[in-house]
């Protein structure tokens, strides 16, 4: 990514501080990978402040229309991602999973976050995206492709089941 969006986490949520701002969907490589179309923007609201635990955390706010391939019919469609409030406690160290710490401190789904001088937001953007992605997307309900409804193509599995049956 060219254009880069740095905070010092700990001052930021200390200071609760706030920002906002958009990022062109084109510039986050990794979404890209996924897009069929790289076009629009993503926007994001990042607000700092002590959580109900009484620890810094950051809040994320992240929405974007993405143009994905459906995995059914191989059209275009449109996922909307709206992600609000994503909490990030901000921690010393990564906590160790069997030490009870995250049992002990969390009330749900709490997203620990390293506390770090150099803070990349867009990588926090991009990576609320990729967790929002799903595995294969699809339309709810897709419609036939249009030259098979028409021409009354027959499954191409037809032909083996044919192979199989003794002449």
């Amino acid at each position: 990514m060219s254009e880069q969006v740095v905070i010092d986490s700990l001052a930021f949520a200390q200071g609760g501080q706030a920002m906002q701002g958009e990022i062109p969907l084109a510039k986050l490589a990794r979404v890209r990978e996924s897009l069929l179309q790289s076009d629009g923007v993503a926007h994001y609201a990042l607000r700092g402040g002590t959580n109900q635990m009484g620890k810094p955390a950051l809040w994320l706010d992240v929405s974007a229309d993405l143009v994905l391939t459906c995995q059914r019919c191989l059209e275009p469609m449109v996922l909307p991602v709206r992600s609000a409030g994503v909490e990030f406690v901000l921690v010393d160290k990564e906590p160790e999973s069997d030490s009870g710490e995250l049992e002990e401190d969390s009330e749900g789904d709490v997203e620990w976050l390293v506390a770090n001088r150099a803070q990349d937001v867009l990588t926090l953007v991009e990576d609320e995206i990729l967790l929002s992605l799903p595995y294969a997307p699809r339309h709810e309900n897709c419609a036939p492709k249009a030259e098979m409804a028409e021409t009354g193509a027959k499954n191409p599995f037809a032909a083996l089941a044919a192979l199989k049956k003794p002449q």
